[in-house]
């Protein structure tokens, strides 16, 4: 495990909102920076289509850890290899930043995206979210905060263990923080 203090850069689509209030709580804890990027309706086309937005994403935060969380709005998709090819874009935008993907929490049977993430990115880099189970918000999509918090200690517990390939320290919080952390959103077209 590495104990040091990171420049955590947590990006993607809306799960991002729900995920980064606990987040913070951990990142506080734990001596980390966080900075999130929460791109609402995003997919993994929208971000490997705009790399010079995720690069200056990157230069505002200097990241020495992402975190990416995509997926949520392709859990349907069929265009399974222009799907890959956009996570090994967006991957490889991180110039060998250490980087791990969270799959999002499927609400389709079945869903296709989850596969193309963990195959594209490894299996140490690749945060299975569809065995939780979610209270879901009005909208039947989006987990509540309170069971988005539960997802990010289950995510916190994966982040510190052998099962991922870039262990950091994320021992629990022993309270709860001001929300405070560096974040920007960006809105669909």
């Amino acid at each position: 495990i590495d104990t040091c203090g990171k420049r955590i850069l947590f990006l993607g689509d809306s799960m991002v909102e729900g995920l980064s209030m606990r987040f913070s709580d951990y990142a506080q804890e734990n001596g980390h920076q966080l900075y999130s990027v929460c791109w609402y309706g995003s997919s993994t086309t929208g971000w490997a289509a705009n790399l010079d937005t995720l690069e200056s994403f990157l230069r505002w935060a200097s990241p020495d850890y992402v975190v990416v969380s995509l997926g949520g709005n392709e859990l349907r998709v069929r265009d399974l290899e222009r799907r890959a090819n956009n996570i090994s874009k967006i991957h490889n935008a991180m110039g060998g930043v250490p980087t791990v993907w969270i799959a999002p929490p499927s609400w389709v049977k079945n869903p296709t995206i989850t596969e193309v993430i963990r195959s594209t990115v490894g299996e140490k880099r690749y945060f299975d979210s569809t065995k939780l189970t979610y209270t879901r918000g009005s909208d039947n999509m989006h987990p509540t905060f309170g069971s988005s918090a539960r997802w990010m200690d289950s995510i916190a517990v994966w982040l510190s263990s052998s099962q991922t390939a870039y262990p950091i320290k994320m021992n629990p919080p022993a309270r709860k923080y001001p929300r405070k952390w560096k974040k920007r959103f960006m809105f669909p077209d």
